[in-house]
C-alpha cells in the first residue's frame, strides 16, 4: 500500500549507464534490487521503474541504459528531516563507488556509470 502520511515524498532520480548491449529482463531485476539494497528502503518504494537503451551513433559498441524511477516514502518513516536531506542521501548512496563498482561487477552488459541524478518532485495540493 502507498504512503499515506502527510510527509510523504516523492524523489525522481535518473541514472545513465554505459552499457555494451540492451538489459535483458534479468539485468532489470537485478539493477533494481541493487539499488533497492543500496538505498536501504522496500522495493514496494520504488515506483516507475524504467530502463531504456539507447544506441550510441558514433560508438558502435556502446549504447546507455537509463534508468529513471521514483522514491516515494515517509519523511518520518525513514528518519529523514526534510525532503532535501533525502534526496541528498539517495543520490549519496547511488553514487557511492562500492555500490557502483558492484553493478558494474554483477550485470556483465554495465561497463560504468555515467551519471545519477535526483529531483525532489513536489505536486500541487489536491482540492478536498
Amino acid at each position: 500500500p502507498p504512503p499515506t502520511s502527510v510527509d510523504t515524498t516523492t524523489i525522481a532520480v535518473a541514472i545513465v549507464l554505459v552499457a555494451s548491449a540492451p538489459p535483458t529482463d534479468d539485468d532489470k531485476s537485478t539493477l533494481k534490487g541493487d539499488i533497492v539494497t543500496q538505498i536501504g528502503l522496500a522495493e514496494s518504494d520504488i515506483r516507475n521503474f524504467e530502463v531504456t537503451y539507447v544506441a550510441r551513433r558514433r560508438q558502435l559498441l556502446t549504447g546507455t541504459w537509463d534508468v529513471t524511477f521514483d522514491v516515494v516514502a515517509s519523511l518520518s518513516e525513514v528518519g529523514e528531516a526534510d525532503a532535501a536531506s533525502f534526496q541528498a542521501d539517495i543520490e549519496s548512496e547511488l553514487t557511492d563507488s562500492t555500490f557502483q563498482a558492484s553493478v558494474v561487477s554483477s550485470i556483465a552488459a554495465v561497463d560504468s556509470f555515467e551519471s545519477v541524478t535526483s529531483v525532489v518532485q513536489t505536486r500541487n495540493p489536491s482540492s478536498v
